[in-house]
């Protein structure tokens, strides 16, 4: 369960935020609350450091709290002194204001304590009015989910005579404490908390269905771009959004221009984007032709009444040559009302640089040179062709301009091409005095025709490169994907994202999954160490599920980048990216795209698990399905001889009761079918004991030096009874050198395949059984004349439980020969069965001539 948060609220230093904090903090340890001081500002008035007294401190010494001995401690109540306080180099996270976030998610509860000035939304209305600027803020959305916000408040007056008489040990600032800037600040704090009130006021009325004078809803929209100006912009959206309790959005729209946009001001975009998202708006990026358009069509879509633009301090020529974008929101706005906020002269507008300062120069002295290669080429031509014609080199030379050098140069081109036009190839020559309509009709045409064909080239060239580049993360995506789907199991997934980690970012990657209560590297570029900075950012990202480490707020000393590897049933691992350079960050298309391999990777670890789950599930369903064979195949085999023993032991005792007299040849025959069915049990019994011993890995082999033929000898006495009258012709060669095996176990072999071919042949057919030396090995066989094992079960007949279906079959487990081939491979030999010409299956083993003896356990 997540902690709660209490916010004690003040409008400067010393109207006593960390008195109201400590003495309700004594409260609740008066009722029974453990509670700790996580960290305090030891620059206290006296009176107020006593109220420390009976409080366990973490930080003591330090200035920089402990999180971990906080977490470790786990007290119900932790009080954390200035919450907008900046954390120093080489903690995990970069504000308290993280620490603070860590804590409540912990389930633990947090007092603190915060000054208005330090609320994002209203940094610049504090330097307007002190004319400092605040360096440490807290997000906006900290204070729209604090469960408790009270506001500390103390006159103006009262405060401004603390500081005359040196009652405050902070440092201050005397242009600060001035009472306008005081009285300002407290209506600021004052409205803050009216505003809480009110909201709280119209979620109970909300929660318990009070009706009241609910009014149609505000909705505020920030028109946003990559000018400093952007950052004012979403401070003064949140501030009338909160005015208007009203929902606010903040959108981007990227026209064809936007192509050209700069890393430096793509990555200022985001961060002003992710920096509204923490106020609590939504962000849009839409794609358009033009701002103005598609900015008032997602408004009209969205129902927005209030739309906030910026307008940058930059010239105003440069309005006339592009077009002002606020005048046609202006004209085009209907009934949304506009708010216009201007940029201060020390915002430049980073966009100047590309018309007022030539970056790459070499760019426009190569498009000049172009220019004056198609002079010289027409120079050369002469008079041969018309100045009409002519017109095409200069065409040639913009299109050239426009596709290779960018959009500036390829005007700049298309001006000074229109200008030699007419000082070389118009009457009268080398002057610029035109007498010919027509020839002012060519310069003008030429012009004209330059400037749309350079502006069309340059903008083809734009978005040729972002479609390349998006084709690029596509095409890295696609690799990746295929590379996951094609990976037999999820040692080659992980290995494949390690692989297009590498290729795409140039960087070195590890995928760590949880093995029991711990994360473990199972996949790792062969360069990456991970130090104890790095698993501490590893194990903090999978615990709280957010990035973290090298580019981020948390653990900024890392050297990796750890994402977690999340899916919509939880968490699967994290995946820790390292920059063979230290210095060398992600840019904010790389990090998207790296999103998406985490998913990715995310989506084959959970796949590749699913799969397993599932093998296992077939597994358990196939061992079910057997297990319920063997239990119908055994409980019908066991019956069988047991009711005949419990028939014959029945009459002999009913006799024996009742006195009545059975002749000899009676009583004889019960007592010889008793013990045929109850040497049958036995031997069904000792073949699940075999199969057991076999599968378990218990059954030992102990070799000695064995006859052939004794072996033979001994599993037809053993059969002798089972085999009745059925002739059995052996053919055993003379001198056959002995085999070192197991004779008992060599003897259940040759029985089991005496007993199968007796119950798969024709009662009164003759068997046989041999056995031949080969050079290397030793065969033995049992052959008889029945119908033969079809050819795609001759393979499956040893398998556990298989019996070929035929009606009227023999009744049997399926078990025989299945312990047959255990035993044998046991003792490193192999066994098959082959169809006989005529009719009839011929069984075959071999084992190998070993000279030493010894022991051997069997494994299954």
């Amino acid at each position: 369960m997540r902690g709660r948060l209490k916010i004690f609220l003040g409008y400067a230093d010393g109207v006593g935020k960390t008195y109201a904090m400590l003495e309700a903090a004594q409260q609740r340890r008066l009722e029974g609350v453990d509670v700790v001081v996580a960290w305090i500002d030891e620059r206290q008035s006296v009176q107020t450091l006593r109220l420390l007294d009976g409080f366990q401190r973490i930080a003591e010494e330090n200035e920089q709290a402990d999180l971990d001995q906080v977490l470790r401690r786990r007290p119900q109540l932790a009080l954390v002194d200035e919450l907008a306080h900046r954390n120093q180099p080489g903690a995990r996270h970069q504000s308290r204001a993280q620490d603070v976030e860590e804590l409540l998610e912990a389930g633990i509860d947090v007092y603190t304590t915060l000054n208005i000035q330090s609320v994002e939304s209203l940094t610049d209305i504090v330097r307007q009015i002190t004319g400092l600027s605040v360096d440490e803020t807290v997000p906006d959305s900290i204070l729209d989910e604090a469960d408790e916000l009270e506001l500390v408040d103390l006159p103006a007056e009262e405060l401004m005579q603390r500081v005359r008489e040196g009652k405050l040990r902070l440092p201050v600032v005397e242009t600060f404490f001035r009472k306008g800037n005081l009285t300002a600040l407290r209506e600021m704090a004052m409205r803050r908390a009216a505003m809480r009130v009110d909201d709280q006021m119209r979620d109970y009325m909300a929660d318990q269905r009070i009706p009241g004078p609910w009014q149609a809803g505000e909705r505020v929209m920030v028109g946003l771009s990559s000018h400093p100006l952007g950052d004012r912009l979403i401070r003064a959206g949140r501030r009338l959004a909160d005015s208007l309790n009203a929902e606010w959005f903040v959108v981007f729209v990227e026209t064809p221009g936007h192509l050209r946009m700069r890393p430096e001001q793509r990555a200022r975009l985001l961060s002003m984007l992710r920096a509204a998202e923490e106020m609590g708006a939504r962000t849009v990026i839409l794609s358009g032709e033009t701002v103005a358009e598609t900015l008032l069509e997602f408004a009209r879509k969205e129902n927005i009444t209030r739309l906030l633009i910026g307008r940058p301090a930059r010239p105003s020529w440069l309005d006339f040559w592009g077009g002002s974008t606020i005048d046609q929101i202006l004209r085009r706005s209907g009934s949304i009302e506009v708010f216009v906020i201007g940029g201060a002269e020390d915002e430049p507008d980073p966009g100047l640089g590309r018309w007022v300062v030539f970056r790459k120069g070499w760019r426009y002295v190569v498009s000049l040179g172009l220019v004056s290669l198609a002079t010289l080429a027409g120079l050369g031509l002469g008079r041969s062709i018309q100045p009409v014609d002519m017109v095409m080199l200069y065409m040639v030379a913009a299109l050239a301009a426009g596709a290779f050098l960018g959009r500036g140069p390829a005007v700049l081109n298309a001006g000074a091409g229109a200008l030699a036009f007419a000082f070389f190839f118009t009457e009268p020559y080398f002057t610029f005095s035109i007498r010919d309509a027509a020839h002012l009709v060519r310069f003008l045409g030429l012009g004209a025709a330059g400037l749309v064909v350079s502006s069309l080239s340059s903008l083809l060239r734009d978005q040729v490169r972002a479609s390349r580049r998006r084709e690029e993360e596509a095409m890295a995506l696609n690799a990746l994907s295929r590379d996951l789907t094609i990976a037999l199991g999820l040692d080659e997934m992980l290995a494949a994202v390690v692989r297009n980690v590498a290729l795409t970012f140039g960087r070195e990657a590890a995928l760590l999954l949880p093995e029991g209560e711990r994360l473990a590297v199972k996949a790792c570029s062969p360069g990456l160490r991970l130090s104890e900075e790095a698993w501490e950012a590893v194990n903090w990202s999978f615990l709280h599920n957010k990035q973290c480490g090298l580019g981020t707020g948390t653990f900024q000393d890392a050297a990796v980048r750890c994402l977690p590897l999340a899916t919509r049933d939880g968490l699967v691992g994290v995946l820790a990216v390292a920059p063979r350079e230290t210095a060398r960050l992600l840019s904010p298309e790389q990090r998207s795209l790296l999103e998406g391999f985490a998913s990715l990777a995310a989506l084959a670890i959970e796949r590749a698990r699913l799969s397993e789950q599932a093998s296992q599930t077939a597994a358990l369903r196939t061992a079910e399905r057997l297990q319920a064979a063997l239990l119908n195949s055994i409980s019908h085999d066991l019956r069988t001889p047991l009711a005949t023993i419990t028939g014959a032991v029945s009459s002999l005792l009913d006799a024996e009761q009742s006195e009545t007299e059975l002749d000899r040849a009676m009583r004889l025959d019960l007592l010889e079918n008793a013990q045929e069915e109850a040497e049958r049990l036995n031997q069904l019994v000792g073949n699940l004991l075999d199969m057991s011993r076999l599968e378990g890995g218990t059954m030992k082999i102990k070799r000695t030096a064995c006859d052939v033929q004794d072996i033979i000898g001994a599993a037809l006495e053993r059969a002798a009874r089972r085999l009745g009258e059925r002739p059995v012709h052996t053919s055993i060669p003379a001198n056959l050198p002995v085999v070192q095996m197991d004779f008992v176990l060599m003897v259940q072999v040759l029985y089991n395949l005496l007993e199968n071919a007796h119950k798969y042949s024709p009662p009164g057919s003759a068997l046989e059984i041999g056995a031949e030396a080969q050079p290397e090995q030793m065969e033995i066989w049992v052959a008889d004349r029945g119908l033969g094992i079809p050819a795609g079960d001759l393979e499956r007949v040893f398998e556990k439980f298989y019996r070929v279906q035929r009606a009227g079959g023999p009744p049997g487990t399926g078990l025989g020969l299945s312990i047959c081939r255990g035993i044998v491979e046991a003792h490193g030999g192999k066994i098959w069965a082959e169809n006989r010409t005529g009719g009839g299956t011929v069984m075959r083993l071999a084992l190998m001539q070993q000279p030493d003896g010894g022991e051997r356990r069997a494994e299954g």
